[in-house]
């Protein structure tokens, strides 16, 4: 990369010692010990950071915290419909069903992401729950599919023992998708969310003769799928290989796929914490009567009850994303830098920031690189920031920008040290993630019209090591965020075909996307992305 030529007059300054201290968990400041009666201004240092638009191929979506069901239709990049496939496994091994089981009922169960609002009591004394959802995005119908799949998910990779990555495009890819979609087991044609709490039958406890019991649970997505598939099987499996452990189960009944199709358009995207999942087979069984349950004064005979057997959505999980984009983004320059620098969440885009790579000409006609003449001036560092502007001709204000932005060291996938500055500082906040971590990684900043303006990320204590050398100066991305409190890292693979790298966790399950500036010459000069260093100086 070719950097580009500052020249500056370098202003001659009273000594300052600087004291540099550090630790694995510390950071410091420059010009933390002044000597002498020493007079001293404060000064804004403004420099142009490279930054370019880095193409997502495909990104990790196995073994995440949280997976996404449905359709979204963000204004500026296109529709994408959000599909999982999952391996599933019964909760006991090797179960036994009990006299002449025959199964009654089956649901596949996944609650969504709610709270409670409010409770009461109806006129049987009964309590009633309201809650409101969260993580769910978009009101209008979409349509729902559950396949058995037939495609046996690996564990680990060929010839290693590193564990196997699935992607969001695998599927009709390295994944056969005629053995994803192996047997149609139910189609929800118009399915919408409600918030509603959901009553579902259980097992009956010792009220034998009477109603089925009936339990209060929150909102969910709730699909019966057929009971005599189940009950071919699974019940009349008991006793064999194939129920005797997980292994034998996974490769006899390779898993489930739930596939999520737009209707209308639009559509409506749920995030689902995938551990509270769950497909319910409740059965029926006879059991000898020995206590005489049903007071007929026999002991001899049989009586119906009722259980349950639980699998659960482990192992290996997948989210498929399918685009239908409306524009297709376009490579980033890495030797001018972008006039427009796209993100998006999934496969979509990251933005790539490259600090100092400029080389700055001093009054003695000496060149040197801009970031030692930044450490040659000594000057105490008080903030630096980036201020991202959005290209508001090229996204719909409102709802569908994202709220935050996450920032990350695009080598390693960690976080920077502001990050952990904040965090020290106890700026994280739990409830509301949106509202966390403000300092380092800003909200968006809106005007009157409730269209996005700007995001200021605060950079100063990542500035500070690498002027100390503690850190170094790599490149840094920029992403999207669902919530910037979780840090897990995944692979991506970026298209122009060079090695994968870590992106965060939540910028794979960002939904949303924007468009900002970057700092060519096509850029208004108010509107370019710059690097403001706060600094004070002797005089």
């Amino acid at each position: 990369m070719k950097l580009k030529n500052k020249i500056i007059g370098l202003i001659s300054a009273a000594a300052i010692i600087t004291t540099f201290t550090s630790c694995d968990d510390e950071f410091s400041e420059i010009g933390s010990d002044v000597i002498g009666d020493v007079n001293f201004t404060d000064e804004v240092y403004s420099m142009q950071p490279l930054a370019y638009t880095t193409k997502l191929e495909k990104v990790q979506t196995s073994g995440l915290q949280g997976y996404q069901l449905g359709v979204y239709d963000d204004p500026v990049y296109g529709l994408s419909a959000y599909s999982i496939l999952s391996q599933i496994q019964p909760t006991v091994e090797n179960p036994t069903f009990g006299r002449n089981a025959q199964v009654t009922s089956v649901f596949l169960n996944l609650p969504y992401q709610s709270t409670v609002t409010n409770t009461s009591q109806d006129s049987d004394n009964e309590t009633l729950t309201e809650y409101k959802l969260d993580s769910v995005y978009g009101s209008m119908p979409i349509k729902l599919s559950v396949y058995k799949s037939n495609y046996f998910l690996k564990d680990f990779q060929v010839d290693s023992e590193d564990g196997m990555v699935y992607y969001d495009n695998d599927i009709g890819q390295t994944l056969d998708r005629n053995a994803v979609e192996d047997s149609l087991l139910a189609v929800v044609g118009s399915f919408k969310p409600s918030g509603d709490e959901v009553k579902i039958t259980v097992p009956d406890g010792d009220d034998e003769g009477t109603a089925p019991d009936i339990s209060r649970v929150s909102p969910r997505l709730r699909v019966e799928l057929p009971a005599e598939y189940f009950q071919q099987t699974i019940l009349a499996k008991e006793g064999s290989a194939e129920l005797s452990n997980a292994n034998n189960f996974r490769n006899y009944f390779r898993g489930l796929y739930i596939k999520a199709e737009p209707k209308d358009g639009a559509g409506t995207l749920m995030y689902f914490n995938m551990s509270q999942a769950d497909v319910t087979v409740l059965y029926s069984y006879e059991e000898l009567d020995t206590s005489d349950t049903d007071g007929d004064g026999d002991t001899t005979d049989y009586i119906l009850k009722d259980k349950e057997l639980k699998f659960s959505f482990s192992n290996n999980i997948i989210n498929e994303i399918e685009k239908t984009p409306k524009l297709t983004i376009p490579d980033g320059n890495k030797e001018t830098g972008d006039e427009k620098v796209f993100i998006r969440g999934g496969s979509g885009a990251i933005a790539t920031i490259e600090l100092f790579n400029e080389t700055v000409t001093k009054e003695d006609g000496t060149t040197v690189s801009e970031l030692d003449f930044i450490r040659e001036q000594q000057w105490l560092i008080n903030e630096a920031s980036l201020k991202l502007y959005i290209d508001q001709s090229s996204v719909n204000g409102g709802e569908s920008e994202p709220e935050r932005l996450y920032v990350f060291n695009l080598e390693t996938g960690n976080v920077l040290a502001d990050y952990v500055f904040d965090v020290d500082l106890r700026l994280v906040n739990e409830e509301e993630p949106v509202n966390s971590l403000l300092n380092h990684l800003g909200r968006i900043s809106r005007g009157s019209d409730n269209a996005g303006d700007y995001y200021k990320i605060n950079l100063t204590q990542h500035l500070i090591r690498v002027l100390e050398g503690l850190d170094e100066n790599t490149p840094i991305g920029i992403s999207v965020s669902q919530n910037v409190n979780i840090t897990n890292r995944v692979k991506a693979l970026p298209s122009s075909g060079a090695e994968d790298f870590r992106i965060p966790f939540t910028s794979v399950v960002a939904h949303e996307g924007t468009v900002i500036y970057g700092n060519t010459t096509a850029v208004p000069e108010e509107k370019q992305l710059k690097l403001e260093i706060l600094y004070t100086k002797a005089r």
